[in-house]
């Protein structure tokens, strides 16, 4: 029986994603980071890397926070934080905000207002200890569980349809977050219908 090498196998669906061909795609594989709550990404979704584990979220997940607790004695107005973050969030005494005077990342130190009242872990200090930057774009619908990390394919260059493009719910990418795509090789266009 003669084979028919002309005949056609399969359909491949154009889903808009890919917006042009320079610069040439580029795919690599990545880590996304385990969820809480089970959920599918899917092809298209933006992805953005953690500097504290360099694993990839999507893009809009809200950074890791850290904290630190002190002992508040009535006299002291001066903690110093031991992970020295670039920025503190908030300083709480009691569940609620105080101002705080000045803060100095090169050395921990904060200084607040006030002398917290005397009490056992009464002055926690919020910080964000990671930082999420827009990294790449991921190749195919990828489950993400719970009990461990998922290895994908992303892309990590390529010209990107905007408007294929999933991020979280809730969340508009920024100029910003384009810069920093562009920077890594992803730059975004539209695909007329």
């Amino acid at each position: 029986m003669p084979t028919h090498l002309n005949r056609k196998v399969g359909e491949v669906e154009y889903d808009k994603l890919i917006a042009g061909v320079t610069p040439p795609i580029h795919v690599n594989s990545g880590v996304i980071r385990q969820l809480a709550v089970a959920a599918t990404y899917p092809r298209g979704t933006v992805l953005a890397k953690s500097s504290a584990d360099n694993k990839l979220v999507i893009l809009g997940t809200e950074p890791a926070v850290s904290s630190q607790a002190f002992d508040g004695d009535g006299a002291t107005t001066t903690f110093v934080v031991t992970d020295k973050p670039l920025t503190i969030n908030s300083v709480k005494v009691g569940g609620s905000d105080v101002v705080i005077t000045s803060y100095d990342a090169s050395t921990g130190k904060v200084v607040l207002a006030g002398a917290p009242a005397e009490g056992t872990g009464n002055v926690v200090v919020y910080y964000d200890e990671e930082v999420l930057t827009p990294d790449c774009i991921l190749c195919d619908d990828t489950e993400i569980g719970t009990a461990a990390d998922v290895n994908a394919a992303v892309f990590t260059a390529g010209c990107f349809n905007e408007d294929a493009l999933t991020v979280a719910d809730e969340y508009t990418m920024t100029e910003e977050d384009k810069d920093k795509l562009r920077e890594r090789g992803i730059y975004l266009g539209t695909v007329l219908s």
